[in-house]
């Protein structure tokens, strides 16, 4: 038996769609018996609300990283500034 077909035997050839796998995928889990599994960490972790000051921090932190980036871009900075 040649190489080349040992290693892609035509039998295992597969010609399947891109968009006919996403359905595939899509089916499998939609399935309504189907629960993500957690571990036991993230099932006893509450997220702590943040409040408005510290939301208003993070922004103004996300806006100067913006501003320092060479192709920073001037729409996501007017964004952040109107969200503050």
């Amino acid at each position: 038996m040649p190489i080349k077909l040992f290693l892609n035997p035509e039998i295992e050839a597969v010609n399947d769609m891109e968009e006919d796998i996403f359905k595939q995928i899509a089916e499998a889990y939609a399935d309504d018996d189907y629960k993500p599994e957690l571990d036991n960490e993230n099932q006893t972790t509450q997220i702590a609300p943040v409040s408005l000051s510290e939301a208003l921090a993070r922004l103004a932190t996300l806006r100067l990283y913006e501003e320092q980036q060479e192709d920073g871009s001037h729409e996501v900075i007017r964004s952040f500034n109107r969200l503050k």
